[in-house]
């Protein structure tokens, strides 16, 4: 009896040597990665209602007042030539984009054949970096597509951005996404001119990658197309589509559809904020699917 209780001490010490030498190596493989998110645990913006109030004058100009989303995250403005980024540098990630589409955008000779990625083309933010997503499973797949943009080489050659990039699964990339992205060009053929605003849902969950920079996986990923007539303020039309972040081979529009309300629900942001009450409690509570 004694003999066998001296060899449980001896394996439970040797196992729980095992267990403190793993935990030791990961954290001293890690140990930048965990320094940097629990600095950012300590310092995460403060939600403030006026954030998003003052929007930069650039954007204004661009896009209508009525189609800006409303957020309380803190975040900095990027103002492209082509579309806009409100992004977050705690999560190295966008929180949403906005552009324009218009029916010659999409059409043209432009190509992606050797484009590569900018890291540099955000000086007065923090990025994520290219090495972020090497080896971690995930595309770095962009939020405004580059076919959005086969119209002009420059204006393509925007969207390769490391502010316009998210972690997605490589077979939504690859496939669904891509098909969605496609419906929406074909909207933008048939209505002449609308209006698409991307972004990811980061639930509270720990879901990071990255080398340098811990960049915060998405759960979903959302697309908001919104049609306003020529000479009107308001959108007369609006479609939301949210699609998981795994492997989905095919856009099916009637499953992935969604409501205003439910994206709000589930993204955190506010849509369509400066429409009158009662045209956005219509508008939002639909799930209008007459542009895809």
């Amino acid at each position: 009896m004694a003999l066998r209780k001296y060899y449980r001490r001896k394996i439970l010490a040797s196992f729980s040597f095992f267990l403190i030498m793993l935990v030791l190596t990961f954290f001293a493989k890690n140990k930048n990665q965990i320094f940097t998110y629990f600095t950012k645990l300590g310092n995460i913006p403060q939600k403030n209602n006026e954030l998003n109030h003052d929007l930069p004058p650039e954007i204004l100009q661009s896009y209508p007042n009525s189609v800006l989303p409303f957020t309380q995250t803190a975040g900095s403005f990027l103002i492209k030539p082509n579309y806009a980024v409100f992004y977050d540098e705690s999560v190295h990630e966008a929180i949403y984009t906005i552009h324009k589409l218009t029916k010659e955008d999409a059409r043209g000779d432009a190509s992606r054949y050797q484009v590569r990625f900018n890291e540099m083309e955000d000086l007065n933010i923090e990025t994520a970096v290219w090495g972020d997503y090497s080896g971690t499973g995930y595309d770095r797949g962009h939020l405004v597509p580059a076919g959005d943009f086969r119209c002009c080489q420059n204006l393509m050659n925007e969207t390769f951005a490391m502010s316009n990039v998210a972690p997605f699964d490589s077979v939504l990339n690859r496939n669904a996404w891509q098909e969605l992205e496609g419906a929406i060009r074909k909207a933008a053929q048939q209505m002449g001119e609308i209006y698409v605003i991307t972004g990811p849902v980061l639930a509270n969950k720990l879901d990071f990658i990255g080398r340098s920079n811990l960049i915060k996986v998405p759960t979903h990923f959302y697309k908001v197309v919104a049609f306003v007539p020529e000479g009107k303020v308001f959108p007369e039309k609006v479609n939301a589509f949210l699609l998981p972040n795994i492997p989905v081979l095919h856009f099916d529009k009637n499953r992935t559809n969604i409501s205003i309300d439910k994206l709000e629900e589930l993204s955190g942001i506010d849509f369509f904020n400066k429409m009158e009450d009662n045209l956005e409690i219509v508008l939002e509570k639909e799930k209008n699917s007459s542009m895809l």
